[in-house]
């Protein structure tokens, strides 16, 4: 029998397995999130602790060599630490707000009110006219909600569920969402730039290890900005569309007095709440003070519930109906149509009735003679 060790072969084999296991059973809920956590400590040790401390500041501040370090030293190792916590706060913290508390608000936040009674611009379920009414929730279901299955209740403002960030996309997860995926490539660039500058000076297995790495996290990140970020961010606040809109909504407009309704199509090229892309910025992230202020909700949410930022041409279709509801009031009261009733056709393919005139009495004529 052999009694030779393990190889070095055979390590990795089992390595390789307890990961697939690990994916298999936990998928991305575990696995992705860590990502994070990874690339934000492996920047920690390697560029703050092994490269900014130890071979720059560690130097300059110590008792025998106080203020008597390299020149330059100082300042790099100081910007090195600042910009890589900098980047670390701006792009870990948005990624586990949206993770852990958004999560939580969604599932255990307060729940959406029906919205009755409604508004003078709805948006509708189907072309029949319906109003979108939630079997599960029992309610009606305000304007850009939608029913999250495995959350097992209703959102607000809700896009998609990411993988990448396990979560729901809606108003109260939206704002870190964005601004994790804005701050994620200057963490990746800064990263692989330092990583490289890093094993110029010195090169061991460990930074080899490092750099390799994130120079794969940076290859994935130029297809993922063309393919991912600057889509999302120019789909949900540029445009200000989710992706249930994507192909247009059924919209019921009425008139501010709401005796007129119209019903507004589909249409992909006219997005109901696109005010223009400043606009659009500002609802979807609030002021620019304010975007990092998680918990915040965007001003969208507010906005709808006060019937507000819809796009112009929305407008303009419920003002073209206060305009015709004006210009009958001016021509005075209508005159009453004839009474019709229902009779039943059996010889059209039809539903079997149709309308037809109520015979009117005919009127009796005298003759001549009667009158002398």
């Amino acid at each position: 029998m052999d009694s030779s060790p393990p190889t070095r072969a055979s390590g990795f084999a089992v390595v390789a397995r307890a990961l697939v296991v690990l994916l298999a059973c936990f998928g991305a809920w575990v696995v992705v999130p860590s990502l994070a956590l990874v690339q934000a400590s492996g920047a920690l040790y390697f560029l703050v602790y092994r490269w900014a401390w130890q071979r720059l500041l560690r130097d300059c501040v110590s008792p025998g060599r106080l203020f008597n370090c390299p020149p330059g030293a100082f300042a790099k190792g100081s910007a090195l630490i600042i910009f890589t916590l900098g980047l670390e706060l701006l792009f870990a913290v948005p990624w586990y707000w949206m993770v852990l508390v958004g999560t939580t608000r969604a599932r255990w936040g307060k729940r959406l009110a029906s919205a009755d009674p409604p508004p003078g611009i709805l948006q509708l379920g189907t072309q029949s006219g319906e109003r979108r009414w939630c079997e599960v929730c029992r309610i009606w279901m305000p304007n850009r909600a939608r029913h999250v299955g495995w959350i097992g209740r209703c959102l607000h403002v809700y896009e998609h569920t990411c993988e990448f960030f396990p979560g729901a996309i809606f108003l109260s997860s939206q704002k870190a969402y964005l601004l994790g995926l804005m701050f994620l490539p200057g963490h990746v660039v800064l990263t692989v730039v330092a990583g490289l500058s890093l094993v110029s000076e010195r090169r061991t297995p460990q930074d080899y290890a490092y750099v390799a790495l994130m120079g794969f996290a940076a290859i994935a990140m130029i297809f993922a900005g063309f393919a991912l970020i600057w889509p999302l961010w120019k789909f949900i606040a540029v445009d200000n569309v989710r992706s249930a809109e994507e192909h247009g909504v059924w919209l019921s407009v009425s008139s501010t007095s709401g005796r007129t309704q119209r019903q507004v199509g589909p249409n992909p090229a006219r997005r109901p709440w696109d005010c223009g892309w400043r606009e659009n910025i500002c609802m979807n992230m609030g002021p620019v003070r304010e975007w990092l202020l998680l918990w915040r909700d965007p001003p969208i949410g507010r906005l709808l519930e006060q019937n507000q930022g819809w796009a112009q041409w929305v407008l303009d279709i419920r003002k073209e109906l206060d305009e015709q509801e004006a210009a009958l009031a001016e021509l005075g009261p209508i005159m009453p149509t004839p009474p019709r009733t229902l009779r039943s056709s059996s010889q059209h393919r039809t539903s079997g009735f149709e309308l037809a005139p109520v015979p009117l009495p005919r009127r009796r004529h005298t003759s001549s003679s009667e009158d002398v």
